[in-house]
């Protein structure tokens, strides 16, 4: 008798179990966390969003927390100084080498190269999704990418003022262990100029907070001023 209802036991749970567990891939899992890619349709309201990433790689070029435009330009001129003290700042002798002009490789000077291709990398990878319909912009797409490439002139100025002759890259699409050829200071100078100019027309006007910090048509035009300022310099040839 005791062995007849263990099993009659044993039936019900195996059923049980069988209906609780097949029941379970039925469920209709609705994603509360994350936007999942084929469920997203950007529009010009998300722009902030999808260039985010490009535009964090300024934070980089600016940050004074180690090499950055902003030390590279002016300890290396006559607006700042970096002293020695008792307690520091030594930092053998490299902010010296810098003032005197005898920097190395090892310097803190790559910093802002591996910051503004960081940022020429988001860009080139917006453009490419973008245009191949990975990221559909709903609307605005004019504009999307007249944003994207004058943010990237913006880093492509850092290489040219502190560099001078570097690659120009604009694909996304390369293949692994691809090695672009250097330009010149000139070649890089005449990029920057023409990506400004044919992106001003479709860039927005508006300077409200929803474009604080981003390249509206104000910003490129202050970006063309400056590389027209400083033509004479880069190229040999004034622009004033």
């Amino acid at each position: 008798m005791r062995l007849y209802k263990n099993i009659i036991w044993l039936v019900i749970i195996s059923a049980s179990a069988t209906l609780l567990f097949g029941s379970c891939t039925k469920l209709a899992d609705k994603n509360y966390t994350e936007i999942l890619s084929d469920q997203f349709t950007p529009g010009a309201k998300d722009l902030v969003s999808l260039t985010g990433p490009a535009y964090g790689a300024w934070r980089n070029v600016l940050n004074y927390g180690g090499s950055n435009f902003f030390r590279t330009q002016e300890v290396t001129a006559d607006e700042l100084v970096i002293t020695a003290r008792p307690y520091g700042w030594v930092d053998d002798g490299s902010y010296r080498r810098l003032h005197e002009h005898s920097w190395t490789n090892t310097d803190g000077t790559g910093g802002n190269w591996t910051s503004a291709y960081g940022g020429i990398t988001n860009c080139n990878r917006l453009i490419f999704q973008i245009e191949s319909g990975a990221v559909p912009v709903a609307s605005g797409k004019d504009s999307v990418l007249a944003e994207i490439r004058a943010l990237r002139a913006s880093f492509y100025y850092v290489l040219c003022d502190l560099y001078g002759n570097v690659p120009i890259v604009t694909r996304f699409d390369v293949a692994a262990g691809f090695l672009a050829d250097q330009n010149t200071r000139q070649q890089v100078y005449d990029f920057i100029i023409k990506e400004l100019n044919e992106s001003l027309p479709l860039l927005n006007s508006q300077s409200n907070r929803l474009y604080y910090g981003r390249f509206n048509k104000w910003a490129a035009y202050a970006l063309l001023a400056k590389i027209y300022l400083n033509a004479q310099v880069y190229t040999g040839t004034q622009q004033w």
